[in-house]
């Protein structure tokens, strides 16, 4: 999962490959293989913006300056090269919408407060 606008730099981590210019919201969850790449012509020049509390299925690519609204459900393998509103379920190749059911029960939000860590034990001379 991603913050909110935090950046990377591009390097593919299990298979999850992420263009360091993009913008990504709050509890976006990326499964394997997922694509968030650039383009570098044509009409969809640029990176992909991305809003809050989206799920990417496995396989999923998007490609260039689409923007994917929040609360949004990218099925697995979907290549979007289009704008997605919010609410919306896109799936197939080329994405189309499928349905404004959103992303509720996929996404794994995490805006709670994190686990508290451990604290070092001292050590104790024998």
């Amino acid at each position: 999962m991603i913050g909110p606008a935090e950046t990377s730099r591009g390097e593919p981590f299990a298979r999850i490959i992420v263009n360091p210019r993009r913008t990504i919201g709050d509890n976006c969850n990326l499964t394997s293989g997922v694509t968030l790449g650039g383009a570098r012509r044509g009409e969809n020049r640029g990176t992909p913006t991305v809003g809050d509390g989206v799920f990417f299925g496995q396989g999923a690519k998007v490609i260039g300056s689409v923007k994917i609204g929040s609360n949004v459900a990218v099925g697995t393998n979907c290549v979007v090269t289009h704008d997605v509103p919010d609410n919306a379920v896109g799936g197939g190749v080329p994405a189309r919408i499928i349905s404004y059911e959103g992303a509720q029960g996929y996404v794994i939000n995490t805006d709670y407060e994190p686990a508290a860590q451990p604290q070092p034990q001292p050590h104790l001379a024998p």
